[in-house]
């Protein structure tokens, strides 16, 4: 069954037990591109934050329950492509749907990332900035690896942007039923382990009040079961 519908009939029966009318299928989408750009954009940011620490050598406590929920949500969002190089700019093109770098290839070897501020390490005689161990600036449309001598064969694993979500529907006595037929039909771009999740934010999103206990996330569950192993010890 597809997420977008499941969650749709979901979110239906607590509107019902709230007494309250329920949305039309254009304010359901709306809720929905809001759920999923919040749910992706938390993501990022909470494993850049890791990222980023990492990077600078800053040792931090690391929530493994939520590093693997936010890697569930970015995960399907990862792909991967081939760089056209620029001749003109002496750079490589930054895919289309790009959101978020993951790694750069060349010639089957992991590419190290610097910032603009290391740049000068590349001209220093006693690191070896070649072919073989090339080093790359991302920018904001595209990348430059160097050494310049680079002008093919770099492939890229990168977060591509979202497709926003789109329930559709035709028209039944009045009524709209969903039909994931349509040529515009989209789903969540989110994995099935985070549907409690979705509802959540959809209740919240709807100022709905959510009683049922089985509709809570699963992240605030591990939370939950995490501090009362803490509290018995």
């Amino acid at each position: 069954m597809a997420l977008i519908n499941k969650a749709y009939n979901a979110l239906k029966n607590v509107f019902q037990k709230h007494n309250r009318n329920f949305i039309t299928p254009d304010e359901y989408i709306d809720g929905c591109k809001y759920v999923q750009n919040k749910a992706i954009r938390q993501s990022f940011d909470f494993l850049n934050n890791i990222k980023n620490n990492s990077k600078v050598g800053r040792v931090v406590k690391v929530d493994y329950d939520k590093e693997r929920f936010y890697k569930d949500v970015v995960r399907k969002l990862l792909s991967s492509e081939t760089l056209t190089y620029n001749a003109v700019s002496e750079t490589f093109e930054l895919p289309s749907d790009y959101s978020l770098c993951q790694s750069i290839y060349y010639s089957g070897n992991e590419v190290e990332e610097i910032s603009n501020d290391e740049r000068f390490i590349s001209n220093l005689p006693e690191i070896a900035v070649d072919d073989v161990y090339p080093i790359y600036l991302i920018g904001s449309t595209d990348i430059e690896i160097i050494p310049d001598t680079i002008i093919s064969g770099v492939k890229m694993y990168y977060y591509r942007q979202p497709n926003d979500p789109k329930w559709t529907y035709v028209e039944v006595s009045g009524k709209p039923v969903f039909d994931a037929d349509q040529v515009d039909f989209q789903d969540f771009e989110l994995p099935d382990s985070i549907y409690d999740e979705i509802i959540r934010e959809l209740a919240i999103y709807f100022a709905l009040e959510l009683k049922q206990p089985d509709v809570y996330s699963a992240m605030d569950k591990k939370e939950n079961e995490s501090e009362q192993i803490k509290r018995s010890n």
